[in-house]
């Protein structure tokens, strides 16, 4: 992103009037003046501000596009419309303001915490390990859920794959004893234990499912994440337009991300 140095002023005319590619008649062409200016707060943040100032009786508005940037946000005061940023602004908006932050060159790891690189599994399809949480035993054992409704286990170095077949897990926490863990998955909030220590989970029990759900796909659960108390939260999605029926299934088996 160049920003600018000083001062600018800019014109936009507005397409309103505009017929066929035919010029609009010149008492129907409507006139924005729009003045850009920086605030360099630090070498790490910067505000860019745009006052507008809009033609009279006119409640057509302007649409910014904020292309990929270096930094770290990215904030703004107009109206988010897509997710490449495409910014509306409302009827009569006269100041639009940007904020960009930068990171910090080098390590911004917080005390007390240190970063090991791993290399994920091998596996056919990479697909299949899409990580969507991660949980830590106190002997440093991790467990990653998969958006494919498995759970792996790295330990020593090594991985296997601790639990399958669940529905777009997207989460998962370390019980207590540092070897079961809890997974949620859409149809429930789901307890894996491994009763016989061989790293893979045995026993898969139904925690908690007193919550609606219909087999819609967009009907995604989160979590659990668990406090000082030992207490388990965890979000539920709706479906993504209007009441969804579950149906039987042919094969009595659940959906899953993968069909």
């Amino acid at each position: 992103v160049v920003l600018p140095k000083r001062l600018q002023k800019r014109e936009a005319r507005s397409t309103a009037g505009r017929l066929e590619g035919k010029p609009a008649d010149a008492a129907k062409r409507r006139l924005w003046t729009v003045e850009e200016s920086i605030e360099v707060a630090s070498p790490l943040r910067q505000r860019l501000r745009f006052q507008i100032t809009h033609p009279e009786q006119s409640s057509e508005v302007l649409t910014f596009w904020l292309r990929q940037t270096n930094y770290r946000s990215v904030a703004s005061n107009g109206q988010q419309a897509q997710r490449d940023q495409l910014e509306f602004l409302k009827p009569g908006q006269s100041e639009f303001v940007v904020d960009l932050t930068r990171r910090k060159s080098g390590l911004t790891m917080p005390r007390g915490y240190a970063v090991s690189r791993i290399t994920e599994p091998k596996l056919d399809a990479p697909y299949l390990f899409e990580p969507t949480g991660f949980s830590f035993a106190d002997d440093g054992t991790a467990f990653v859920s998969t958006r494919a409704g498995g759970i792996w286990r790295y330990k020593d170095g090594q991985w296997n794959q601790f639990a399958d077949g669940l529905q777009e897990a997207q989460g998962v926490q370390v019980a207590a004893n540092g070897r079961d863990v809890f997974t949620m998955q859409k149809p429930e909030l789901t307890l894996l234990r491994d009763t016989d220590l061989d790293g893979q989970a045995d026993v898969y029990s139904s925690f908690e499912n007193r919550f609606r759900f219909t087999g819609h796909y967009h009907e995604f659960a989160f979590g659990p994440v668990i406090n000082s108390a030992g207490e388990l939260f965890f979000s539920t999605g709706l479906s993504a337009s209007g009441h969804h029926e579950a149906k039987k299934s042919g094969s009595g088996r659940m959906s899953s991300a993968l069909g």
